[in-house]
């Protein structure tokens, strides 16, 4: 029986490929779905782009100014600078509209969101309280 832990999951690439092929699932079959999914993933790879650099540049961007289309032009020039070509019918504007929506649905990276506007938040006053102290 597996115990119950008070920790949360990391989130990866395996969970960014569920998303793709519940997503594309509507559109086509699943085992079709199931394909596409694992490329998508393997495009972001072959990009050499990590999870945990996705993640960051998502939260970095809606932290900063909740840019969307800022931050999908940015990923997507990355993508065509990057020499490979999303097949099967996946355009990169699809690919990284797909990966926004599965940050901006995910309970666990808007949690972190949360949390790191509430440290930069404190950081800030108190970066203020220490400049009004040296005044």
């Amino acid at each position: 029986k597996m115990e119950e832990h008070s920790f949360k999951r990391e989130l990866g690439f395996g969970d960014l490929c569920r998303y793709f092929q519940r997503s594309l699932s509507k559109d086509t079959d699943d085992d079709a779905a199931n394909d596409m999914g694992t490329r998508m993933i393997e495009c972001w790879r072959t990009n050499k782009y990590l999870y945990e650099d996705l993640e960051e540049m998502y939260l970095v961007n809606m932290h900063h100014n909740q840019d969307k289309e800022m931050l999908a032009k940015e990923l997507g020039n990355s993508l065509e600078d990057g020499r490979k070509i999303a097949n099967d019918g996946i355009t990169y504007k699809r690919l990284v509209d797909l990966t926004i929506d599965f940050f901006s649905n995910e309970p666990g990276v808007q949690e972190n969101l949360d949390i790191r506007g509430n440290i930069l938040e404190g950081l800030k006053q108190y970066m203020e309280e220490m400049n009004n102290e040296q005044s």
